[in-house]
């Protein structure tokens, strides 16, 4: 099961290999695991959980921060400007830091309860709404790692899925689709290795 976690929405898919069928859902963390819970499936699935946690943030906002100042000191843009890109960046870090939690409440649960968990950073995931570098083209979605921000079309077409989905759900479901059993497993002994080092 692939799991993109938010304080209000989070969501969820649960992926069959052998079938490719997907089952999707988002809603909060207690909506989440009680459909997980309806659906028998978290004693017998390995959760890949897209974890803010393994990025920081800060690199990112340290590049934003020197590049508005550089434009402030050569006189490119007023302070109006530099204060409208911090509210943006405060704003930002405050979005991430309540995904962080939400990441970190559901791999309290998993652990807990003995579930087999696999975290993802999201900087491990290519964007589909974004070309990966600048001038360049977006990739075709199915050309993507773990995509993030795929559009109902986009999705559709890549997975065959015919409900409905919002972002949270098909962000979810890429975090798995296509990824077999033996993938998890593999990814979770070198989890594990990387523990211990």
């Amino acid at each position: 099961m692939g799991l993109d976690c938010s304080i209000k929405q989070s969501g969820v898919a649960v992926y069959e290999p052998d079938t490719n069928k997907l089952e999707l859902q988002s809603g909060t963390f207690t909506e989440v695991v009680k459909w997980l819970n309806e659906k028998g499936v978290l004693k017998q699935a390995i959760a890949v959980i897209e974890d803010p946690n393994l990025n920081s943030p800060l690199f990112i906002a340290r590049r934003s921060i020197y590049s508005v100042l550089k434009r402030r000191q050569a006189g490119r843009c007023s302070e109006a400007d530099v204060m409208t890109e911090m509210n943006i960046l405060l704003k930002r870090a405050q979005h991430v830091g309540k995904a962080q939690a939400a990441a970190e409440l559901f791999v309290q649960f998993f652990s807990g309860a003995g579930i087999p968990y696999l975290r993802i950073a999201p900087s491990d995931r290519m964007r589909a709404d974004k070309p990966p570098r600048a001038g360049k083209h977006p990739m075709p979605v199915g050309m993507l790692v773990m995509p993030t921000k795929t559009t109902a079309y986009q999705f559709k077409t890549l997975t065959g899925y015919k409900g409905r989905s919002n972002e949270h759900a098909r962000d979810a479901a890429m975090l798995v689709w296509g990824k077999s059993i033996e993938w998890a497993k593999s990814n979770l002994i070198i989890q594990r290795e990387k523990q211990l080092i």
